[in-house]
């Protein structure tokens, strides 16, 4: 009786599955049909579609940290955007003097020290892909400091719901019993650009302000992604690629053999015991009954300078960067190397921009805050009478991002002198021409 109840409530179970199964393929359109992916289920956050996910945004953060620490090659990559885009130093150029000297405030602040601080900051927004700065204003004299948070601190970026470009706020971690900030993003607009869900969304964000930038990311993602994300693997294989080499040449330093003939074991091992191995430039002696002969073991090891240029090429390319800045001249002579460089410095000349806006962001929004302090007047008046807003009367001057080739410009200038001088002698052309050409 038990054994058939047992196999009764089997059946009823197993029909039940099948009821079960019916109903949700009825549940299911037919082919054709589009089904919305989203349907069934409920966000958990307001995380972006194409946003990583916490943990793994968490780990990409460790995990450039670790490599610029110590991969020599990650630290060369990351330090080429600090050193092209801040090695000749960033500065300003203002249009009226009060402007001037507001910006030279903030930009020597003793907290601030841009001259000082802003190569650092270079280098750790490629590395991690994305800075977050507090600002700080004093309330009656519009002076602004900046903070810095690690990303690896920053719990969420949020965007507006009804526009994904316009960012809202930044919700940092929990640290211990205290709960985490909520800092509003700076717009470097006076207007506010949120819609009225992401204003509404945006007042909740009450623990003060901050500036926030990324790269490398895309247009619906909130956080940014650093540039030893795609590459760290083959980084990190190139490396334990270069330390399983220098294990494999310890193993083929030369061995000492010695014979030693009409001895017996124990008498050889006697001997062994007396005769220590030899150092470079000792005398051994011995008798026509020991030969002692040095061998280099054959490990028929393959040469590995065409697999590591291989994969050294292959993190290059994925970072735009020419292999003759890594030490790999090969066949490359200098008018082709000339040549590789022109598209890395496009690149480079790219990033420049994004970190000349950055400035300029900051910037803009010292002199609102002076201005909101009743410390400058929103239009000024200039020199020659023209007026121009309080914001706009300054530019950023970064460095020229090329490498002139003077050699190229003297055979340029020798041609067009020869050209010159032909024309003239055909009447082509009079030496007062000749001047207002060249000017």
């Amino acid at each position: 009786m038990k054994f058939l109840s047992t196999i009764r409530g089997r059946v009823s179970a197993f029909a039940g599955k099948a009821e079960a199964a019916k109903a949700q393929e009825a549940s299911i359109p037919p082919a054709g049909i589009l089904r919305d992916p989203g349907e069934g289920f409920r966000p958990i956050s307001q995380q972006s579609e194409r946003d990583l996910t916490p943990m793994t945004q968490e780990r990409m953060i460790e995990v450039a940290y670790w490599l610029i620490e110590t991969n020599p090659m990650a630290r060369a990559i990351v330090a080429k955007f600090r050193d092209f885009l801040a090695g000749e130093g960033i500065g300003w150029a203002a249009k009226d003097e009060k402007v001037d000297q507001i910006i030279q405030k903030f930009w020597y602040d003793p907290v601030n020290k841009f001259e000082q601080k802003l190569p650092q900051k270079i280098r750790q927004l490629f590395a991690f892909g994305e800075q977050c700065y507090p600002a700080f204003t004093s309330e009656f004299a519009g002076q602004v400091r900046r903070g810095y948070v690690d990303p690896a601190s920053i719990k969420e970026v949020v965007a507006d719901p009804e526009n994904c470009e316009i960012k809202i706020g930044v919700i940092l971690k929990n640290r211990g019993n205290k709960k985490g900030k909520r800092y509003k993003i700076i717009h470097d607009s006076d207007e506010e650009l949120a819609s009225q869900a992401g204003q509404a969304l945006r007042d909740t964000y009450t623990d003060g302000e901050c500036f926030y930038f990324t790269v490398n990311g895309v247009s619906n993602a909130t956080r940014g992604r650093s540039e030893l994300l795609a590459t760290a693997d083959s980084l990190d294989g190139y490396e334990q690629f270069l330390f399983d080499r220098i294990d494999l040449r310890r193993l083929i330093f030369p061995i000492w053999d010695t014979k030693i003939e009409g001895k017996s074991e124990d008498e050889i091992k006697a001997i062994a015991q007396n005769m220590p191995a030899p150092r470079p430039g000792n005398e051994f002696v011995h008798n026509e009954r020991i030969t002692r002969t040095a061998v280099a073991p054959d490990m028929k090891a393959d040469d590995a300078t065409s697999d590591a240029r291989l994969l050294k090429n292959h993190i290059l390319a994925g970072h735009g960067l020419p292999p003759t800045w890594f030490a790999e001249s090969g066949d490359v002579n200098r008018a082709a190397a000339g040549e590789l460089d022109t598209a890395t410095l496009k690149a480079l000349t790219m990033a420049q921009l994004i970190v000349k806006d950055m400035i300029r962001e900051m910037l803009r929004f010292q002199i609102r805050m002076k201005i909101a302090a009743n410390e400058l007047d929103p239009v000024l008046t200039l020199k020659d009478g023209s007026k121009i807003k309080a914001v706009d009367a300054f530019i950023v001057a970064t460095p020229e991002i090329s490498t002139k080739d003077m050699t190229k410009l003297a055979a340029s200038l020798q041609q067009i002198t020869t050209s010159l001088m032909v024309a003239e002698q055909q009447q082509w052309v009079t030496k007062k021409t000749e001047l207002l050409q060249l000017q």
